[in-house]
């Protein structure tokens, strides 16, 4: 039996994404707040001359505060708002870190291309980089692209668009393509620190642990529908589910016997997804430990 598959839209637009929804609220209040006012941007101007020449380092951080481009900052906004789901699916807390690892890494990545370029290649570094967290977004990309099923629907209406993620690729890359060529700096090194991350690379994401405390867990009340593309894909879908559920149901009533304990790992992933942990034993135990059938259940309980 094929494993089961996720859907990142499952639930109401703003379920359980306290993070995702924090960041689009400040992006978009920051892009108003600051020609509003008339706050001088000079400190986040990703400058590399003065980086090189001066040594003023702290751009590279300075510059991932907020977008300065409107155009990247409605860009950004629809990727979030459409990958949302990435969040839920790690959970909060595993979500912060993934976020803090990029930003390290990023950060590290892009002083060593500057580096790199300006001895290899100068003519190909621009002087002027647009700022902007790009490090949130597009290694967010990855994760989505290899980690959420091919093919979803939006489950706030059914008359939406069928939404791919080669729909998502494709329509990143039209946008990238009338963007200026500056910008490619910043977004090549943001999803080359996404891989490296992934990698473990320098143990970075081994090291970045956050106390669980900091995210009180949170119920999981999302919605069970699932929609696939066609007639056959539901029906498989559905009679899949009727096979879990079947399997949920008999191993509740067998006798104990020869019970394995489920890795912590598992047990810890599905905690921090906002599932109660003695119910997530249970499912990984009825399931052989198959963490994707297990959170199924979970979520059809």
């Amino acid at each position: 039996m094929s494993a089961p598959q996720g859907f990142p839209e499952t639930g109401t637009l703003l379920e359980n994404i306290p993070i995702s929804s924090g960041l689009v609220v400040y992006i978009v209040i920051m892009r108003i707040v600051i020609p509003l006012f008339g706050i001088p941007i000079d400190p986040i101007d990703y400058n590399t001359e003065s980086i090189i020449n001066d040594g003023q380092f702290w751009r590279i951080l300075t510059s991932k505060f907020f977008f300065t481009e409107t155009r990247d900052l409605i860009s950004a906004v629809f990727l979030l708002f459409y990958m949302r789901g990435v969040e839920r699916r790690f959970g909060t807390g595993k979500f912060v870190e993934f976020l803090l690892g990029n930003f390290i890494m990023t950060c590290l990545v892009e002083l060593f291309m500057i580096h790199l370029l300006n001895y290899l290649a100068p003519g190909y570094l621009p002087s002027l980089i647009p700022p902007g967290p790009f490090f949130v977004f597009f290694p967010m990309i990855q994760r989505f692209v290899t980690e959420f099923p091919p093919v979803s629907r939006s489950s706030y209406g059914s008359d939406l668009p069928l939404i791919t993620p080669l729909f998502l690729l494709g329509t990143v890359g039209i946008d990238l393509a009338f963007a200026p060529t500056p910008i490619y700096f910043p977004i090549g090194c943001t999803l080359l620190a996404g891989a490296l991350l992934n990698d473990d690379f320098l143990y970075l994401k081994s090291m970045i642990r956050l106390p669980r405390s900091l995210f009180p867990k949170r119920p999981c009340d999302v919605s069970t529908r699932k929609i696939g593309a066609t007639i056959e894909a539901q029906r498989s879908m559905h009679s899949e589910y009727l096979e879990q559920q079947m399997i949920y149901n008999f191993s509740s009533f067998r006798a104990p016997r020869n019970v394995v304990v489920p890795p912590e790992e598992l047990v810890t992933q599905l905690t921090e997804m906002g599932f109660n942990r003695e119910n997530a034993i249970q499912a990984l135990q009825s399931t052989n430990n198959n963490l994707q059938m297990a959170t199924n259940i979970l979520l059809n309980q």
